[in-house]
């Protein structure tokens, strides 16, 4: 493979890892939407404890997906752990604003 051949076969490729990337971001942003529609729903109905069985229902549900796909289900972990942290931050801000339980 020539150098400029390379090089294009490279730029296709992180090209489509960009774009991959940017719907994943996409996707993430959609998810953060429906977190903070639960809070939201949470809060109405005076709920404030999150949900420690859902989280390991998606753990489980994710890890499957992981193994049919082919991706380390420890990276996924991961990935969710962060996931969860942030979603459960962003629902204790909705659920508690205007609120002195914080």
């Amino acid at each position: 493979m020539e150098k400029t051949e390379f090089e294009s076969r490279l730029n296709d490729i992180r090209e489509d890892i960009d774009a991959v990337d940017e719907a994943i971001c996409n996707m993430f942003a959609v998810r953060m939407s429906l977190v903070e529609l639960i809070a939201h729903l949470k809060k109405e109905h005076g709920v404030t404890e999150m949900s420690e069985s859902r989280q390991h229902e998606i753990y489980d549900k994710l890890k499957g997906a992981a193994i049919r796909s082919g991706v380390s289900a420890s990276m996924m972990r991961r990935i969710y752990d962060l996931v969860f942290n942030y979603s459960i931050m962003r629902q204790n801000i909705i659920i508690y604003e205007s609120s002195n339980e914080v």
